[in-house]
């Protein structure tokens, strides 16, 4: 007979295991398989109920032994455990430091004293070193952050809870580090863009002093950085420097490069400098890739309106600094006439055009992508627009079913279900008022056919490699600007505007300009004028742009939702889940530039249901597209936009708030 006492000692201990239960639940399917076996064989069951009273007979008689056993090995454990923490406490290559409520040290271990080879024992931590204190401000660090104190650079993390800090010396990997840099060799070119209208403003003694005095300055600079300056022509000079030079510039936002530019500025010479910068980081640097990459980092710079540094590793991605100034207006009819020669030229060597503006068309897209469409079908070359009928605003779906365009409907428009019947390998792409694959409404064939760009957005880092020839100019206020010199500079009646694409034309200016009160330059009222002459009815224009009564209270919920940033930043989001038209919100945003002291405006809305807007204006002084491009959008330096996927309108705001701070930083 088993004693009461055994047995219950046995349940007991059985009960206090974590993993009782599963043991139960083995318990109860054995039971059932002895059932079974009853029915199936009885000699079966007896023997799984002997099985079962041995198993539970051996433990019953052995449970202290056992418990023991089990005791033993918990307790050696754990003061292996404790051991090995000592151990490292003292012997890890990991100072660590406790310190009291009043944060004075109350422990250190034995790397600790290495580190600032001293007693730091009741001291407080900031007469230890005041950079700790800072990292005692973050309450607690989930990674380890890299900081600088007085003995050398440590990777520092702080634990609030245990009031514990632990810093680990990577000094010498530092050291390594600046070793690499010095010997990684950046090359650059430096551009002074308007060169030529300096020099011609000048007499001749001006500007061999000027020459001189800016040759001084910029030597003096490289200098300063270490960088080795050799002017290679009139207006441009190639860098040669190490990686930590180009650190160090990047560190001070090249405000060294801003100072040079400011003197001028005060002497009432507004001198512009583009910057460009690679390198490569692999064993044999190819400088041959590196050299073209210059040249590439420098059209970029100049793409997008110059007056900017561009610094890209070889098969990096472009970092951009500066940017900050409007854009001087230098074109001329020459530069037009020029183009549009080359676009014929071009064209003819293709059999037919497609046309294509960005998704969600504006005037300004439908307007300019008309004008290439009557351009091209001059030539003698068919050209038809793609649009997509179901991502129209009522504005331009109105347009779209005008009796003009329904007549021509198949003549000018084409949609995406018809196009495998109008593509070939003889078929040109032509790209108006957007140069970015992921906007175009020809996104899905973008990179099947070679390109021609007609923008007036500074051009975006993925600029495409399958363009044959652009007219990228953002100093022009609309792509339909830059389209409309074409009609003005070549004197035919052939090519005479009809009168509705003339009035949708002067739309697009009206509305990208905000009725001429932004972006505007000279040939900004010439365009509009020639379109006025050839027929653009302002009262057509008027009832283009009217708008709804829905429409104004959502514009007026969202100013009068508006969130002020820094006293400069105008941040205003549409209600979640109601989507939003973006020529609303980009009105809006144009609205929101009127607030007193505000310079840059941002309206959130939501696109559709996976995608989040957010359309940016400014009136100069912030460079809007260099925020956008943060995250993931781009456009012009007064205006720029974005779209964001999978994230809510509350997420979007968030980021864009944790940009404006970033750059305000």
């Amino acid at each position: 007979m088993l004693k009461k006492n055994k047995i219950e000692e046995f349940f007991k201990y059985f009960h206090s295991l974590e993993i009782s239960w599963q043991i139960y639940s083995i318990l109860l399917i054995y039971l059932i398989l002895i059932v079974v076996a009853f029915k199936w064989e009885w000699r079966l069951g007896v023997f799984l109920v002997a099985f079962l009273l041995i198993i539970v007979f051996f433990f019953t008689f052995n449970i202290k032994g056992f418990i023991k056993d089990l005791a033993k090995i918990a307790s050696h454990m754990s003061e292996n455990a404790f051991l090995a923490q000592e151990y490292a406490l003292y012997n890890a290559p990991i100072g660590v430091i406790l310190y009291d409520q009043e944060e004075r040290v109350t422990w250190v271990n034995p790397v600790i004293k290495k580190i600032f080879n001293k007693d730091i024992i009741g001291e407080k931590i900031e007469k230890v070193d005041s950079k700790l204190t800072q990292i005692l401000g973050q309450s607690n660090m989930s990674q380890w952050q890299e900081v600088s104190l007085n003995t050398g650079y440590f990777r520092a993390l702080h634990h609030h809870e245990y009031k514990a800090l632990y810093l680990y010396d990577i000094t010498q990997d530092i050291e390594i580090q600046k070793a690499i840099g010095e010997s990684i060799l950046v090359m650059g070119s430096l551009l002074l863009d308007d060169y030529d209208d300096l020099i011609y403003a000048m007499d001749d003694e001006a500007s061999a002093k000027f020459e001189s005095d800016l040759i001084t300055r910029l030597n003096r600079w490289a200098d300063q950085y270490q960088i080795y300056l050799k002017q290679t022509d009139e207006d441009q000079f190639l860098l040669l420097l190490n990686e930590n030079s180009l650190k160090s510039l990047e560190k001070e936002k090249f405000q060294s490069i801003e100072a040079i530019k400011e003197y001028y500025s005060s002497q009432k010479i507004p001198i512009s400098l583009s910057l460009a910068f690679s390198y490569s980081k692999t064993s044999q640097q190819n400088m041959i890739l590196v050299a073209k990459q210059v040249k590439s980092n420098l059209d970029l710079a100049l793409g997008r309106g110059g007056d900017q540094v561009v610094i890209r590793e070889i098969e990096g991605k472009a970092r951009f600094f500066g940017a900050k100034t409007s854009y001087t207006e230098n074109r001329s009819d020459i530069r037009s006439k020029m183009f549009f020669q080359a676009l014929k030229s071009t064209v003819l060597t293709y059999d037919r055009v497609l046309v294509s503006g960005h998704q969600s068309p504006d005037m300004d897209s439908l307007g300019s992508a008309l004008a290439v469409q009557q351009i091209v079908s001059s030539f003698g070359r068919e050209a038809k627009i793609l649009i997509d009928r179901d991502g129209m605003t009522e504005d331009i779906r109105e347009i779209i079913n005008n009796d003009y365009f329904e007549k021509r409907d198949d003549q000018i428009f084409i949609e995406d279900k018809e196009l495998d019947s109008f593509l070939d390998e003889k078929t040109l792409l032509i790209l108006v008022d957007h140069h970015r694959s992921m906007i175009s409404q020809a996104e899905k064939i973008f990179f099947d056919y070679d390109i021609v760009i007609i923008d007036h957005h500074r051009q975006a880092e993925e600029f495409p490699s399958n363009c044959v020839l652009s007219y990228l100019e953002p100093s022009a206020s609309s792509a339909v600007e830059l389209l409309t010199e074409y009609f003005s500079v070549i004197d035919e009646k052939d090519n005479a505007i009809d009168e509705l694409i003339a009035t949708v034309m002067l739309a697009g200016i009206i509305i990208d300009t905000n009725q001429f009160s932004l972006r505007t330059g000279s040939r900004t009222f010439e365009a509009a004028a020639y379109l006025k002459s050839m027929g653009a009815d302002n009262i057509k224009i008027k009832h283009l742009l009217k708008e709804s009564l829905e429409t104004i209270k959502i514009k007026n919920h969202l100013i009068e939702d508006t969130k002020i940033i820094d006293s400069i930043y105008a941040v205003t989001i549409a209600n979640e889940g109601i989507i939003v038209d973006n020529v609303l919100a980009s009105q809006t945003a144009d609205d929101l530039l009127g607030i007193d002291q505000i310079e840059a405006s941002f309206v959130i809305y939501q696109r559709n249901e996976n995608e989040v807007g957010i359309s940016a204006r400014s009136l100069g002084k912030i460079n809007v597209q260099v925020i956008m491009e943060k995250l993931g959008g781009g456009g012009h330096l007064s205006n720029a936009a974005t779209q964001i996927e999978d994230r809510s309108i509350h997420e979007v705001e968030k980021e864009l708030i944790d940009v404006i701070k970033f750059k305000e930083e």
